[in-house]
């Protein structure tokens, strides 16, 4: 069934109607065509270009022209043109707003540049000012330097002794007086009577920083003096005459002169030889367990003769202890050397 109406189907068709043939030739032509139209358009342009490039090369650029060529192509081809000219033309020609001209935008960003620049070496140079490199001022002992440290060793320990030998009246007694860098104090001794005992500690206090006094034993006698602190400081000059350590060869010779500081000749100085040595890179510290024995007045005179000296030579720790009628001084006496 089926066969027969595609036969009949067949068979229906108009015999009459002509299929007619599509016409390759005919496209490939008018395809050829346009490509050719194309190739002489291009051809003719590149023509006009050329000539007329070469044309300004010759003969200069028009007049007319100068505001739409740009001059960094002009300068490329080696074509003549007006400098000034062109600059002043391309400004008024590449506006692009309320931004201004791009040779605006350039001339203000130059502009911006060196006064950016000229700003931050102002700024740089307003900065750099000698107080920068200033060191922090140093208010502890413990951040003073060496030869700092000397001077106010030479201050406390001058304080100290000083008070000791004024505010002591003759009904005192002392066993023990120790002194320890920067400013720490121990005292122990007997009064005649509870009432100088008194009188004398409260003097101390007055003078002192943290003062304190242990708990008496109950058989200790009414008039045990005992107190320990720091003596109060203030307004103390730490810079040294010579603000260099002591050369190696010459540390013997700044003993010597400590060891003249007793006008007396009486105190027997001893130990200063055979020190401990401590290596700290840029400088060493001589260490003198340095022993004397006197009175009282001349270890007061030796020690105020040492402070106002010029000696880099600074007392550590002084132990004052009784031994008869007479006392034995043991200084911690260091030296500081270059290396």
């Amino acid at each position: 069934m089926i066969r027969l109406n595609l036969i009949e189907a067949a068979d229906g068709l108009d015999s009459s109607a002509v299929v007619q043939p599509i016409n390759v030739a005919s496209q490939k032509t008018q395809e050829g065509g346009k490509k050719k139209n194309l190739l002489t358009i291009v051809v003719a342009a590149a023509t006009v270009i050329v000539v007329g490039l070469s044309s300004m090369v010759v003969f200069g650029v028009p007049k007319a022209l100068e505001t739409f060529i740009p001059t960094i192509v002009l300068d490329v081809l080696g074509i003549e043109h007006s400098a000034d000219t062109l600059v002043v033309d391309m400004a008024a020609v590449t506006k692009t707003g309320s931004a201004g001209s791009m040779a605006e935008q350039r001339g203000a960003g130059d502009a911006k540049t060196q006064a950016s620049a000229k700003t931050s070496v102002a700024s740089f140079v307003a900065e750099v000012q000698p107080t920068i490199f200033e060191k922090a001022k140093r208010t502890s002992y413990k951040d003073y330097l060496p030869l700092e440290k000397i001077q106010y060793q030479k201050a406390s320990l001058g304080q100290f002794i000083s008070f000791i030998q004024t505010a002591t009246p003759d009904d005192i007694g002392f066993s023990n007086l120790v002194f320890e860098a920067p400013n720490f104090y121990y005292v122990r001794g007997v009064a005649d009577a509870p009432l100088v005992q008194r009188s004398f500690l409260e003097r101390l206090k007055s003078v002192s920083v943290d003062y304190r006094t242990p708990p008496i034993p109950e058989n200790a006698p009414a008039t045990d003096i005992t107190a320990f602190g720091s003596i109060k400081l203030e307004h103390v000059n730490v810079s040294m005459p010579v603000n260099e350590f002591l050369a190696a060869d010459s540390v013997d010779a700044e003993l010597a002169k400590f060891k003249a500081l007793d006008a007396s000749g009486k105190m027997k100085i001893s130990g200063l030889a055979k020190p401990e040595t401590e290596n700290f890179g840029t400088y060493k510290r001589l260490t003198y367990t340095v022993k004397a024995v006197s009175d009282f007045a001349q270890v007061h005179a030796f020690i105020l003769a040492w402070k106002e000296s010029p000696l880099r030579l600074g007392v550590r720790r002084a132990v004052l202890e009784r031994r008869g009628k007479d006392i034995a001084v043991t200084f911690i006496l260091d030296a500081f050397v270059k290396p």
